[in-house]
């Protein structure tokens, strides 16, 4: 990638996303520290990891914790201060049971429980309500994403129609696209 100092952010070199858009928040998420990229390639289509995700989010909420909580997760392992953070902070899906499991796929659903918990946390209101879900998959939503994902939806988080994929593999995009909506939504842009 290219640093534009006019604009304060990173170019990447990469055109592998769905839409110029998420080419914009994957670049404001890499000038900010928050994402990495490869080279200066951000590579839109490689599936997340649990610990890959959880580090990103961690980042932007500037936790992390020398405790551990998980028999899976040595000290000296990359993701080992962001997923030990995380679960103190108590952002870590109910679906999470057995270890930290860092290198799994994280799942759309997984991915966007975590960041309306962060949400939540942050507004000091942890135990929010959403409305009704319309997504036409919404069938294959797990029962503890349920509430979560509704929620996300009511602010604007995620949209309230079309097509979740919920147990699909999350992407770098998926992840570029609702980090920058968090980030939005708390003001942060």
């Amino acid at each position: 990638g290219v640093y534009c100092a006019k604009s304060n952010t990173v170019i990447l070199n990469d055109n592998n996303f769905d839409d110029n858009s998420y080419k914009r928040y994957a670049e404001v998420l890499v000038s900010k520290g928050i994402m990495d990229g490869y080279g200066g390639i951000f590579n839109p289509k490689y599936t997340m990891t649990r610990g890959e995700f959880v580090t990103y989010i961690c980042r932007k909420l500037g936790i992390s914790s020398t405790m551990n909580y998980f028999s899976d997760l040595s000290y000296g392992n990359q993701y080992f201060g962001a997923m030990n953070g995380a679960y103190e902070y108590g952002i870590l899906p109910p679906n999470w049971t057995n270890g930290a499991l860092v290198e799994n796929k994280i799942t759309i659903e997984e991915m966007i429980y975590i960041t309306t918990r962060c949400y939540e946390i942050n507004r000091n209101n942890p135990t929010q309500y959403g409305s009704s879900i319309f997504f036409q998959d919404k069938e294959d939503i797990s029962a503890w994403a349920k509430n979560k994902i509704a929620v996300a939806a009511k602010i604007g988080l995620i949209p309230n129609d079309g097509l979740l994929y919920p147990t699909e593999n999350a992407t770098r995009e998926d992840a570029a696209y609702i980090l920058f909506n968090l980030l939005d939504i708390e003001g942060i842009f």
